[in-house]
């Protein structure tokens, strides 16, 4: 498959209506997406690096299935969300250690522990992001 913006555009509109009611502090969900979606793109991340972004908590924080998103995105797309989804059972450090073992997911994880590090956490937040932070660095990418 030939990913392409307009692939981009069926991944936002995805993660719009499955985000629809959940809320991030005084936002709508889709807007902590949507920031990692365009510091991506700022990136200059490919199109499909943009969708896992924009998708990466579609599978922990709805009905959606790997499996539809691979359906629907593509093997890529596909393997970078398994990357970002934390799974039942996994501890944190666990799921952290996996993330790293893909550069595009380390990539997304990033943007997403520094967009939460935006949005007035808590001092128990902003240790556990600073822990984060530091193991992501360590990645080796």
């Amino acid at each position: 498959m030939e990913f392409s913006h307009r692939h981009l555009g069926n991944a936002i509109a995805l993660a719009a209506d499955k985000h629809r009611g959940q809320r991030y502090g005084s936002q709508p969900y889709i807007m902590h997406p949507m920031r990692l979606q365009m510091r991506a793109y700022e990136h200059g991340y490919t199109f499909e690096v943009q969708a896992a972004a924009v998708l990466h908590d579609v599978v922990e924080d709805t009905a959606v299935t790997l499996p539809e998103i691979g359906n629907l995105f593509g093997a890529t797309v596909e393997t970078l969300v398994d990357h970002l989804t934390k799974r039942t059972g996994e501890d944190y450090p666990e799921y952290i250690a996996r993330v790293v073992t893909h550069r595009d997911a380390r990539r997304v994880k990033l943007l997403d522990v520094r967009d939460h590090l935006t949005q007035n956490p808590n001092a128990r937040q902003v240790e556990k992001y600073a822990r984060v932070l530091d193991m992501l660095s360590k990645g080796g990418f």
